[in-house]
């Protein structure tokens, strides 16, 4: 997802300012995207360039003017073509999958911890009790780690 189309989004339920877009990105997807206002307002303006949003000033006697953002037509067409368009896959980070990828250096008890930890995060789809995700992970390309053998992570999450 894109920042831009991200923004559109937001601007199509109405006009806003940056400040305002900042506060919708804090309490509506902030556990799936941020936006810090130092991205925010370049864009805007780049959108603006691009046609997309209509910015108007808005004087106030006794504060800063606001800029106020609305979403022009040809701004709800690239929403609108965006959103038909099938979503990229996006690359995924977790700290805690690369943690069990590599949980085989831990001891037993701590393995069991980590692997409790990840299980506890991920719940996978099952019609009758708990699911052993297993990823087969290929000998490292170093020749000195390199033992020929591949080996299995295991991790098992409730249902």
């Amino acid at each position: 997802m894109s920042l831009k189309h991200a923004l559109l989004g937001f601007i199509n339920y109405g006009p806003m300012t940056g400040y305002e877009l900042k506060k919708f990105f804090d309490t509506s997807v902030a556990h799936f995207w941020n936006a810090e206002l130092s991205q925010i307002y370049p864009a805007l303006k780049a959108m603006e360039s691009e046609g997309l949003v209509e910015m108007k000033v808005e004087v106030q006697d006794d504060r800063p003017n606001r800029k106020v953002y609305s979403i022009t037509e040809s701004g709800r067409r690239e929403l609108v073509d965006w959103l038909a368009k099938p979503a990229d896959r996006d690359q995924v980070r977790e700290p805690i999958l690369i943690k069990v990828f590599f949980g085989s250096s831990l001891s037993k008890q701590a393995s069991g911890n980590l692997r409790s930890t990840a299980g506890s995060r991920y719940t996978l789809p099952s019609s009758n009790g708990p699911t052993t995700l297993s990823v087969r992970l290929r000998p490292p390309m170093a020749p000195s780690l390199n033992t020929g053998t591949p080996r299995t992570a295991k991790l098992r999450c409730a249902p």
